[in-house]
């Protein structure tokens, strides 16, 4: 609800991915829970089979228009930002960056530079945390930090979620009523 608010008049669409990258796959079962519980909170469901943030990103900025706002938590945000620091690429972004990856062998700050701009620089990321550092090194990201006082992860959100107990998440997390 909070990134909807902060982008009116933009379509509000969840993207899960089966694989994430040094994370491993979720189960088909998980999946459909995680599917369920969005949909059930009247979203739409975007999903991605490849474990890389850029490849899913790709395929949805193909078919929107204009800036692409993504939220995401903080873990997630500073696990991409780890991905450019240390050269893990897709085989997708390889072949996108192919040009820049060769010009920039010899200069590494440059590289990551270039690389996030060309990839993601046409998006704005909402960062959400619980007073979390955001790391990003040489990489000039545009993002704003959204620090919420919640301490406990998504996943035990959604578990409680997923088991009915949604008056206990939403106590959590602030939304009890």
């Amino acid at each position: 609800e909070d990134a909807k608010n902060r982008c009116p008049n933009s379509m509000v669409v969840f993207a899960v991915s089966r694989n994430t990258y040094q994370k491993g796959r979720i189960s088909n079962e998980e999946l459909m829970k995680r599917i369920k519980n969005i949909n059930d909170h009247g979203y739409m469901v975007v999903v991605f089979d490849s474990g890389f943030f850029y490849d899913n990103y790709l395929a949805v900025s193909k078919r929107f228009s204009g800036k692409t706002h993504i939220a995401l938590g903080a873990d997630s945000f500073n696990r991409l930002i780890k991905c450019y620091e240390n050269d893990e690429y897709s085989s997708l972004e390889e072949d996108h960056l192919w040009y820049i990856l060769e010009n920039y062998k010899k200069d590494k700050i440059k590289k990551e530079k270039e690389c996030f701009e060309h990839n993601f620089g046409n998006a704005h990321f909402i960062v959400y945390g619980r007073r979390q550092e955001i790391v990003t090194g040489n990489i000039e990201a545009s993002y704003e930090y959204v620090d919420f006082d919640v301490d406990i992860s998504s996943t035990k959100i959604r578990e409680l979620m997923e088991s009915g107990n949604s008056e206990e998440a939403n106590k959590l997390t602030g939304k009890a009523e």
